[in-house]
């Protein structure tokens, strides 16, 4: 008999976060592979498209709950949107058919304690799938409510012992919570790292890329921004280079997505009179591959202290475009295996990130190749969802 999984996020295709992608590949591939799967989701937050409160997409059942979708960047907005989606998950949950597995992942934060409980209802396995490492993450990104993050510990440490799996996206994050826990044992914790869909997102042509002629890029070195400008991104290094290059025509800096510190690198533009710059807002997905294919080099930022409590998941979209890197980061990153010379780089220095734009600008060979292969040797979709269809089978 098929085994069956429910799926818990507040994001989920056509939302453009990138949590939501992700389970949708993940989704997918396990229907594809025999499991059956139900996702619990709340409505797009990002993507206007309309779509049905339930629905049957590619062998996946998609029951989208109607709590609240407060637009507004916010943190008073986003906590009216995490608790209307605790409370209509912990109603749909228990009405919902009985699953094998049930898998919730941390977004919104501690959701997995309603999934847990979930799961203890239904006599199911309970997985919780560590994307962004609560509450320590609140402090390393300079919210304004990180006062707050010690009275959360707590619920941190009881929803780890509480799991039968917990998966994390890199070493360094497992690091942390076993640091943190040192009654946990490392045999409860499963490291699978995000990835791309490398059968989306491919290398395109310049002369067939549609976005060159709509946003009007030309021969311009592309330094590429693309996705969630959040709290766990920092501009620094970035506005740095912006300033270093004011005055080259060909060079272009190109920002695609949103979030709450949009605000403050288009403010910085005005006022340092930026001018080859470009902000686009998301795209749809059926489009990334021509958006990152505009880029020469694509710019992965982090907070200091945020390395291992998130894992930028752009860089591995970045890798499917065959695009070289620079990470504006500590050493420390969970990233640190994969970004490698001479087509990437790990630097909080403006210098040495400065030299590492021209090696890649003046270079005849841009590696787009080698990268676009080492992206389908480590990185591609239907290595990381296999590791969890494995992970599911030994429930």
């Amino acid at each position: 008999m098929a085994r069956s999984v429910l799926l818990i996020n507040q994001h989920y295709h056509p939302d453009f976060a990138a949590t939501g992608q992700l389970l949708k590949d993940l989704a997918e591939d396990l229907a594809a592979n025999g499991f059956v799967v139900t996702v619990l989701t709340g409505p797009p937050l990002y993507s206007k498209e309309p779509v049905p409160s339930r629905e049957m997409r590619a062998g996946v059942r998609i029951v989208r709950m109607h709590s609240l979708a407060l637009r507004s960047m916010r943190l008073p907005a986003k906590f009216l949107n995490w608790t209307s989606f605790y409370v209509m998950v912990f109603f749909y949950g228990l009405l919902l058919r009985r699953h094998d597995i049930v898998m919730a992942l941390t977004t919104p934060p501690y959701i997995g304690l309603v999934g847990w409980f979930i799961a203890v209802v239904k006599r199911a396995k309970f997985v919780l799938n560590v994307q962004d490492l609560y509450p320590e993450v609140l402090g390393a990104a300079k919210v304004k409510a990180s006062f707050l993050a010690p009275l959360f510990i707590p619920f941190s440490k009881l929803l780890y012992r509480l799991s039968d799996k917990i998966v994390v996206i890199g070493d360094v994050m497992a690091d942390r919570i076993l640091s943190k826990n040192p009654g946990l044992h490392e045999s409860r914790i499963t490291t699978i790292e995000n990835w791309a869909n490398g059968a989306e997102i491919t290398m395109v042509d310049p002369a067939e890329n549609r976005y060159k002629v709509k946003w009007g890029v030309t021969d311009e070195f592309v330094i590429l921004y693309s996705g969630n400008m959040g709290r766990a991104h920092n501009f620094t290094v970035l506005h740095e280079l912006m300033r270093r290059y004011r005055e080259e025509p060909k060079v272009l800096f190109l920002f695609i997505g949103g979030g709450p510190k949009e605000r403050n690198i288009r403010f910085f533009c005005r006022t340092n009179d930026i001018r080859n710059v470009q902000f686009h807002g998301y795209v749809p997905r059926a489009d990334l591959a021509h958006t990152y294919s505009l880029g020469d080099l694509a710019v992965i930022t982090m907070e200091e202290g945020t390395e291992g409590l998130v894992v930028p998941s752009k860089f591995y979209a970045y890798a499917a475009a065959g695009l070289p890197v620079l990470c504006l980061s500590a050493q420390e990153t969970d990233l640190r295996r994969h970004i490698r010379e001479p087509w990437g780089r790990i630097t909080r220095d403006a210098d040495d990130a400065f030299r590492f734009i021209e090696e890649i600008r003046q270079s005849d060979y841009k590696h787009h190749d080698d990268i676009r292969r080492y992206f389908e040797e480590h990185l591609d979709r239907p290595l990381r969802t296999a590791r969890y269809r494995d992970l599911f089978a030994g429930l």
